[in-house]
């Protein structure tokens, strides 16, 4: 265990501190330091390792802008501590108890002093006032720029070396979680979702980003199913919804039927190799391909799901991708494959997409021609979501 203190430098009337070293469970009271009216401070028995944690105050809670920051995967601020393997006191603490030592010759004298200097003054110039106390190498910079480096500039470059440091020795470092609270509107968890180019969020609840808990994943789909489900008694006075799709401005379609869509319509063919399919999906990023005969009348669909299924049982030992045609992939994996295929005209109204998109595992809907199934166009999720915010839906 090691010694580790804490200490709340600007005032209150109460100071708690609590943090991920007693799983953010207890909040320990502070005390007000001696001889001082706004500081608090404690000092508690860690284990080594690095630690986040936050100080309420007066019910609030705080972290120290002056000390080390980082967010976590909540996206909250929290201050962060290194436990090493040497006890420490910090200067802010009372040291009283350090006295130099007249023990014996080859004791080493333990003596804390305070040195008061102007901000701007000159990194070469500090050193030189506390030359003689200083036990570390000063020889942060090299010599020519010591005379160009304020304390305040030297001071920017510590902490950031610092929290560098520190980044390097918390393992498994991770971005923010992206994450949605129970009290948000479905309008911002679908705007959260599309900017975010992921397919679905956590809902979290939590108090001021303690103790969260999980208590919904939301998608696209299933928000999408709560607005059919909420309008499905009232299209008689929604016209917008009644429309059909093939006269709407959203989706992706033949340079026939396109509207005000750059976008072009991407098919293949079962004949076409397995790489050739990873590499347009890649290349235009879309998540699957429509797959058609020679007429141009839809056959299949591969997405990279598909492609990724090939790894149950190792089946991708079994291919070349460069060799192996897409039928032949769809043969391999007709066992982990579901049928995601909905089909619809365009001449079905908006609110029937909506209604086969917001069943679970379908991402778009294929738009063919309802005879020869000729593939006309393609609508995705992101499309309807896209679109209905352009009308302020």
């Amino acid at each position: 265990m090691v010694q580790t203190p804490f200490t709340w430098r600007y005032g209150g009337r109460e100071v708690f501190l609590s943090g991920s070293f007693n799983g953010w469970s207890e909040r320990i009271q502070m005390i007000p330091m001696e001889g001082s009216s706004i500081g608090f401070q404690i000092i508690l028995d860690l284990p080594l390792g690095c630690y986040q944690y936050k100080f309420l105050v007066d019910g609030t809670w705080q972290v120290d802008q002056q000390q080390i920051c980082d967010v976590d995967e909540y996206g909250t601020v929290n201050n962060i501590v290194l436990v090493s393997g040497t006890e420490f006191v910090s200067p802010d603490f009372k040291v009283e108890a350090f006295q130099p030592s007249t023990s014996g010759a080859n004791d080493r004298a333990m003596l804390f002093v305070v040195f008061i200097l102007d901000i701007e003054v000159d990194v070469e110039q500090a050193f030189h006032v506390m030359y003689d106390k200083l036990h570390s190498n000063p020889a942060i910079f090299a010599s020519d720029d010591l005379g160009r480096q304020t304390v305040s500039s030297w001071k920017g470059w510590k902490f950031q070396h610092h929290r560098d440091v520190l980044r390097t020795l918390v393992p498994g470092e991770r971005m923010p979680l992206i994450h949605a609270g129970p009290d948000e509107s479905l309008a911002d968890v679908a705007s959260r979702i599309l900017q975010n180019n992921i397919s679905a969020i956590p809902v979290v609840y939590s108090v001021n980003g303690l103790c969260p808990r999980l208590l919904h994943i939301a998608c696209l789909s299933g928000v999408l199913k709560h607005v059919c489900r909420h309008l499905k008694h009232h299209l008689g006075y929604l016209t917008l919804l009644q429309q059909p799709v093939g006269f709407l401005p959203l989706g992706t379609w033949a340079k026939e039927f396109r509207r005000t869509s750059a976008r072009p319509l991407l098919t293949m063919r079962l004949s076409d190799s397995l790489n050739a399919a990873l590499t347009m999906l890649l290349e235009a990023q879309i998540s699957s391909i429509p797959i058609v005969d020679g007429g141009g009348n839809l056959v299949d669909m591969y997405s990279r799901s598909d492609i990724i299924s090939l790894a149950k049982d190792n089946m991708y030992t079994q291919i070349q991708l460069y060799n192996m045609t897409i039928s032949q992939a769809i043969e391999i994996a007709v066992d982990v494959r579901r049928d995601r295929l909905q089909t619809c005209t365009r001449f079905d109204s908006l609110y029937r997409v909506m209604e086969l998109l917001s069943e679970p595992d379908t991402r778009r809907v294929i738009i063919v021609e309802a005879r020869s199934r000729r593939v006309e166009g393609v609508i995705t999720l992101r499309d309807v979501f896209d679109f209905l915010s352009t009308k302020g839906a």
